[in-house]
């Protein structure tokens, strides 16, 4: 997987904000939550509560064939 910086610009988001963020990018790379969450350090239902508040579900593994 990529490594991505996070632009902190001149405002500081809240930690909600930059976890979206995160999980945004992290989980196009992975095909399943249980790839995601051991990437991530987090557990499977962690990672699916987190992606689901965010509603990112599309986003799951939609790159993992990709690199």
């Amino acid at each position: 997987m990529q490594k991505q910086s996070i632009n902190f610009g001149n405002e500081v988001l809240t930690f909600k904000e930059y976890e979206k963020q995160i999980f945004s990018f992290a989980c196009q790379y992975y095909p399943s939550y249980n790839q995601l969450a051991k990437a991530l350090g987090i557990t499977h239902k962690t990672a699916a509560k987190k992606i689901r508040e965010y509603g990112l579900e599309h986003l799951v593994g939609k790159k993992y064939q990709m690199d």
